[in-house]
């Protein structure tokens, strides 16, 4: 049971907000390439990149790198560490500041997760021996993609996060508005009072009580299911848009 205080005062921003990351969008995608398509219409998209990946010459490097996304997105990509990243430049410049020890750890994650054949892939012998490497050479791969592909989609999608980040912005104005929107996304959101003070319950199936200051929405539109993430800060809430 994860509970998030409120103040007495709307909007409500000052403790919930939302957070929208093109470059996790664009992992989450290169992680939904990995997988069998869900419908139709994701077979088709994922036929087309890969027939456009064969086209621009960048299917080695794909084949090379999958395996970082056949069991999620790592954790360097997540939407919590790519907050503000939404320009080919911000992409550029996350890339320069982040550490090889972070994606070495991130990979070793990835490695100590996957079954034996994908733990023996090139990349993660590549990163124990070079992470710095490896780190440079992904960077120019997401930009391929983003620069070739990506920024097409996101161009598409944009308007969705727009549009979700409305009703968000509205619903805090309210917290009998604010529980309805959120249980839109999982049922598990409820209300609580005592004398003046409300507080945002959200029930996790954990019999552990948690109480944090700040909870943050990430709509996802490549995202297949909800991510929670809880400290004794925040609550964090990745969840699909309704497509």
């Amino acid at each position: 049971m994860i509970s998030v205080p409120l103040s007495g005062s709307v909007p409500l921003s000052h403790t919930i907000t939302y957070s929208i990351s093109p470059l996790f969008e664009l992992a989450a995608s290169l992680h939904l390439l990995t997988r069998s398509p869900a419908s139709s219409r994701q077979a088709s998209w994922a036929e087309e990149m890969r027939s456009g990946f064969r086209e621009e010459r960048i299917w080695t490097e794909w084949e090379y790198f999958s395996p970082l996304f056949r069991s999620g997105v790592p954790d360097f990509l997540s939407p919590l560490q790519t907050k503000g990243v939404t320009s080919i430049e911000d992409q550029y410049d996350y890339f320069v500041r982040l550490s090889p020890l972070t994606v070495l750890h991130s990979l070793g994650s990835l490695r100590d997760g996957s079954n034996s054949s994908d733990s023996a892939e090139p990349i993660f012998q590549d990163a124990k021996e070079d992470a710095d490497f490896v780190k440079g050479r992904f960077s120019l791969f997401l930009s391929s993609y983003w620069q070739l592909f990506f920024e097409t989609i996101w161009e598409t999608i944009a308007p969705r996060f727009v549009q979700e980040a409305e009703r968000i912005t509205l619903a805090l104005y309210s917290p009998e508005e604010l529980v309805a929107c959120l249980k839109t996304i999982t049922p598990g959101f409820f209300m609580t009072e005592e004398e003046t003070q409300q507080t945002l319950v959200f029930d996790d199936g954990s019999p552990e009580q948690m109480t944090v200051r700040q909870f943050t929405l990430y709509p996802s539109y490549f995202s297949e299911g909800i991510s929670i993430q809880a400290n004794e800060r925040a609550l964090h809430l990745i969840y699909p848009l309704n497509k």
